[in-house]
């Protein structure tokens, strides 16, 4: 298994290619670049629709995700304004978090498991 295949295992990283990994050792980080799958671009986060894009402004955002041997591990993706029919102008959905969130299903999970 390759360095890239225990990363998308370990925190469920579907519908979804890492283009590149960046560790720094100093800040105990390790930033993991995503894009998802062609046929999950341009969908809207609320109804899943295919929609056409909006503007050509792709913003960097990133979502916490849960640590790998103590590193803190985030996800970072160019996300691109799409037009959906019944919701309007949205944030196109990205396979590994929830719509308005900054974090990752996984990293979610995990701390509403350690809550109880």
């Amino acid at each position: 298994m390759t360095d890239k295949e225990y990363i998308k295992f370990s925190h469920h990283i579907k519908a979804a290619i890492i283009t590149n990994r960046v560790g720094d050792d100093e800040k105990q980080t390790i930033k993991l670049y995503l894009k998802p799958y062609k046929t999950e671009q341009k969908r809207c986060p609320i109804c899943g629709k295919k929609c056409s894009g909006y503007d050509s402004k792709a913003k960097e955002r990133s979502w916490r995700a849960p640590d790998l041997n103590g590193y803190k591990v985030l996800f970072i993706s160019s996300s691109n304004r799409i037009e959906c029919p019944e919701h309007g102008v949205i944030t196109q959905r990205v396979p590994w978090a929830e719509h308005k969130s900054r974090f990752t299903k996984t990293f979610e999970a995990e701390v509403a498991h350690a809550a109880l």
